[in-house]
């Protein structure tokens, strides 16, 4: 069963129409690069901004950056090359008001299905994600076939591997 929340939204491109003035999640930082920094990022490339747009009431409700990466990994017995082509979820957050939906879970599975098909087009082996260490959303993104890649100081590196 579908729940209705879903009803109105949709997950579109951040155009410059879009007011990003109301959303506020949990996060100090991702709300600032929202509101200060992805019109910035988009129009310069360095990241795609998706949001999660409520059509009725014209509310970001969520949000999701996707950008190139490469990894680097010195031995992997995965992996038979040091350089990985990847994408990389920089950011993604829901409204606070929006919280306990699963919405979360839309925008990774959409994020996993831009990767699949830029992978098409383009060397994209890998969609992933730097997580602080301990972080509990490390749980989250495995129960989505995100597994550890790497760790470096302070930060872990989880990966979907597109290929499967």
């Amino acid at each position: 069963m579908s729940n209705p929340i879903r009803n109105n939204l949709i997950i579109i491109e951040l155009k410059d129409e879009i007011d990003l003035s109301s959303f506020q999640c949990e996060s100090k930082e991702l709300n600032e690069f929202l509101h200060e920094k992805s019109r910035f990022n988009e129009k310069n490339l360095i990241s795609k901004v998706y949001v999660y747009y409520h059509i009725k009431s014209k509310k970001v409700v969520g949000f999701i950056t996707l950008s190139n990466y490469m990894l680097r990994l010195a031995e992997s017995k995965r992996f038979s090359i040091q350089k990985v082509p990847a994408a990389l979820i920089g950011r993604i957050a829901i409204d606070n008001e929006y919280r306990g939906h699963n919405l979360g879970r839309d925008l990774i599975l959409f994020a996993r299905g831009r990767c699949n098909y830029i992978k098409d087009f383009i060397g994209c082996r890998l969609l992933v994600v730097e997580v602080k260490k301990a972080d509990p959303i490390i749980k989250y993104l495995n129960s989505f076939g995100f597994e550890l890649l790497h760790q470096s100081k302070g930060f872990d590196i989880l990966g979907f591997d597109l290929l499967i």
